[in-house]
This record gives C-alpha cells, sequence and structure tokens, in this order.
C-alpha cells in the first residue's frame, strides 16, 4: 500500500493523537525515519522537495546558438521548428559539441517558452490587446428587407 507523503502525515498524526503512540511506535508501524515521524508531529504538511537549479557546463557555450535557431523557429512554419532531438544532432555534426539528449531537451523545454514571450512582450509596456475585428457593414435590401454583410 503507497501512501502519499500528505495522507502518512495525516495517519502519523491521527495515530500520536488517538492512539498516543510513540514516535519509535510510529515509525515502526509506518516504516519510516523517527526523523519523518517529528516532522509529521511538527508539521500538518510536508515540507516541499527542493529541487535543485543546476547550470549546464556542456551546454553553456553553446547556449546563444541555440537561442538564435529557437528565435528563427518563432518565423518558421510548425512543421519545420527543430525539436530536440534536432537541436543536439545539429550540435553534434554541425559545431561537433557531442551534447547529450537529455541536456539538450532540458534547456530546450526551459528557454522555448521565454522565447515565446520575449516575442509577445510589449515593447513599451502597455497592452497590446485589441477589441476583435471591425463590424462589416450591413445593409438593407430595397425590395427584401432582408439585411445581407455585403460578402
Amino acid at each position: 500500500m503507497s501512501l502519499t507523503k500528505e495522507e502518512l502525515f495525516r495517519r502519523i498524526r491521527h495515530d500520536s493523537w488517538r492512539e498516543g503512540l510513540s514516535i519509535r511506535a510510529l515509525s515502526r508501524k509506518y516504516g519510516v525515519h523517527r526523523r519523518l515521524v517529528r516532522e509529521a508531529l511538527s508539521s500538518p504538511a510536508p515540507t516541499p522537495r527542493r529541487v535543485p537549479d543546476r547550470d549546464s557546463p556542456r551546454m553553456g557555450p553553446f547556449t546563444k546558438t541555440v537561442d538564435e535557431w529557437l528565435r528563427a523557429d518563432l518565423e518558421a512554419p510548425p512543421k519545420q521548428r527543430h525539436t530536440a532531438k534536432r537541436i543536439a544532432t545539429r550540435l553534434e555534426h554541425e559545431l561537433n559539441a557531442p551534447i547529450p539528449y537529455p541536456t539538450v531537451r532540458d534547456y530546450v523545454r526551459k528557454r522555448r517558452p521565454q522565447i515565446e514571450a520575449e516575442r509577445n512582450a510589449p515593447i513599451d509596456g502597455s497592452s497590446s490587446a485589441t477589441t476583435g475585428p471591425e463590424p462589416t457593414p450591413r445593409s438593407t435590401s430595397a425590395r427584401s428587407g432582408r439585411e445581407w454583410t455585403g460578402r
């Protein structure tokens, strides 16, 4: 039976309060370290996992080149845009840089939305939202009395 950490914390707190079990007894019952039991008793919610923010030393010298390719992709039709696999292949063949695919994939996944946001950001800080297309002029036929849009 696999419990989520939130559910495990809830059960540990419940058993400690209702059954009066000790920290050692709770750790044996749930098969977790006593440190985790103490954390569950001190806080109802588990601490979020820390995800390290790592820079890629292998990708570093080629980030400007990849960014140029991704910016050029904004103008290309969707079927002709670079995939992460294609970028990794181009780096290896054209620039003689054998960078692992997961490194390229993670960089492209992070940078592509940022580049698209840079492109769509207003230059002067004002909003460029429009109200939509202008309405088509309508005319009424003299004979039938029906409206037509002139299309």
